[in-house]
């Protein structure tokens, strides 16, 4: 009797809010190990492969794909322990959540738009759709934050911030996001075995997962279940969880594709310079400026025919 009428006193909107609120602080916690985990283990490699060899702009690239998704992430754990929040501080903070997640995923989706742009020998037209794709997502995550930003019942009668997410604006982004995933892994997928009938040095899955197209299939299957989540109105406390997914999966995703092209690069060419479209007639962007410098190292790997495969 006595615990039913304590379970009257509760308001289960509040306590729904509780319970996601430990869901987020859990992913929030869980994406922020995975990533710096990851780090750990690829500095190695990645002083190796970028730091010792590599000059001008594609550091800078390098450093905008790796070092945001550590610190930015970092910087929303302190709002896991604020237990009285003001309604402008509960915005200011639900709008860098979503912005910094924001920055996060379209910077991978840059980085994979640029490898597809240096698997077609920089033909544009190749990047048409998943361009509008790209912008079109980007768009609908501002409208999502500005939506959630002028929620004023975004503070939780318990003092927690919890801003309101308008599932069918966070829908179109997952299927944005999904389209523009499965339409970048088709069109790499189609290059990759070009490009391996060309040559047929080394096993289809290696040349997938050394061009690209097999990083491209891991982050399409994340957002998929993105999809599934939002779509089959599951548990909302799972919604956390999976979008700390589609955020972290993509950065460490990215980086570690990167990571191996350059070990294509510089360990099947020991004589490798910063010369990477030597025997390639298509130079319509200067590579001593910042796009044409990461294209050219996105591109100076063995994606042609007639080069050797490292061991």
């Amino acid at each position: 009797m006595l615990f039913s009428s304590l379970l009257e006193d509760v308001d289960p909107v509040a306590l729904e809010g509780e319970i996601i609120l430990r869901y987020k602080s859990f992913s929030d916690y869980a994406g922020l190990t995975l990533l710096w985990y990851d780090y750990l283990l690829t500095f190695s490699a990645e002083w190796k492969r970028i730091w010792s060899c590599e000059k001008g702009w594609f550091v800078v690239f390098w450093c905008l794909i790796r070092y945001p998704p550590l610190l930015m992430r970092a910087a929303t754990l302190p709002g896991d322990f604020i237990h009285q929040w003001t309604l402008s501080a509960c915005h200011q903070f639900f709008a860098y959540s979503w912005l910094s997640a924001t920055l996060t995923i379209s910077i991978v989706h840059l980085s994979f738009l640029l490898r597809l742009y240096a698997l077609y020998s920089r033909k544009v037209r190749v990047l048409v759709l998943p361009l509008a794709l790209w912008l079109g997502r980007i768009a609908i995550i501002l409208v999502i934050t500005v939506d959630g930003v002028r929620d004023r019942s975004a503070v939780l009668p318990s003092g927690y911030c919890l801003a309101k997410l308008n599932l069918r604006l966070v829908m179109v982004s997952a299927s944005l996001a999904l389209a523009f995933d499965f339409t970048v892994l088709i069109t790499g997928m189609v290059r990759c075995y070009t490009l391996w009938q060309q040559s047929m040095d080394r096993a289809l899955l290696s040349v997938l997962l050394r061009d690209g197209a097999g990083y491209f299939g891991i982050v399409t299957g994340a957002n998929a279940l993105n999809i599934l989540v939002v779509e089959g109105r599951m548990n909302r406390e799972v919604f956390p969880i999976i979008l700390m997914i589609t955020t972290t999966l993509p950065a460490i995703i990215v980086c570690r594709m990167i990571l191996g092209l350059r070990a294509e690069a510089t360990t099947s060419r020991p004589d490798h310079t910063s010369t990477g479209f030597s025997n390639y007639n298509d130079l319509s962007v200067p590579s001593n400026t910042f796009l044409g410098s990461v294209v050219d190292k996105l591109f100076d790997i063995q994606t042609a025919a007639g080069r050797s495969a490292s061991p």
